[in-house]
């Protein structure tokens, strides 16, 4: 669990289950938006660790495989979101 979420951030899986275990994170959003911030840092980091987050997440809180689906996509809208258009 020491081992981090992402190669260029201190974030760690450990803290994915915190955030679940002891802040009671119900979705990949509130890990990497309202926990870790990352959405907000750097968006495409957050989108090429959400699988990971979901895996995590799925097994600690039992999900099937419709619900983390579910929750994946609402964060890809968000994500995708998020992008800033260059002028």
């Amino acid at each position: 669990m020491l081992k981090p979420i992402h190669p260029d951030y201190p974030y760690l899986q450990g803290e994915v289950l915190y955030g679940i275990r002891r802040e009671y994170a119900c979705t990949p959003l509130d890990i990497l938006a309202r926990r870790t911030r990352l959405a907000f840092r750097d968006h495409k980091a957050a989108s090429a660790v959400l699988d990971s987050v979901c895996d995590i997440m799925s097994k600690e809180l039992a999900w099937d495989g419709a619900r983390r689906s579910e929750l994946r996509s609402k964060a890809t809208e968000f994500f995708n979101s998020m992008e800033i258009p260059v002028v």
